[in-house]
């Protein structure tokens, strides 16, 4: 995933230089078109006071016969992790801290959220 966005951008920043170049010495005045992204960095934080645990379930194929799952995710306590997953994506995002050890989930869509904080009990309060 990493090479293949790497690849873009700098696909697209060569493009674009060309294009201010073509552009400036035919005197027009054009919007060149970007390539669309496909993947996105988010953030999961733990709020908790010990490890958390976290399993990100999609139905997003990342080739013909698996899923886009990211699974056995663990953050330490107050900390963050930062995950490159497709974009507008939907996931359910199971976790649970080692205390607890009751999996809760929660439902996103990758194009909503760039954060996402995780505490223990969130479900039951309606937060998120």
């Amino acid at each position: 995933m990493h090479r293949k966005r790497t690849g873009i951008n700098v696909g697209d920043v060569a493009l674009q230089m060309l294009n201010i170049v073509t552009l400036a010495s035919l005197n027009l005045d054009m919007e060149p078109e970007t390539t669309p992204r496909s993947f996105k960095r988010i953030k999961l934080y733990n709020h908790s006071n010990d490890t958390m645990k976290v399993n990100l379930v999609t139905n997003v194929f990342w080739s013909d016969d698996e899923y886009n799952d990211i699974l056995d995710i663990r953050i330490p306590p107050k900390q963050h992790t930062r995950l490159m997953v497709p974009l507008g994506a939907d996931y359910n995002v199971y976790f649970h801290d080692s205390a607890e050890g009751k999996d809760e989930m929660i439902t996103i869509n990758t194009a909503d959220f760039k954060r996402i904080g995780l505490t223990p009990g969130m479900t039951l309060t309606g937060e998120k």
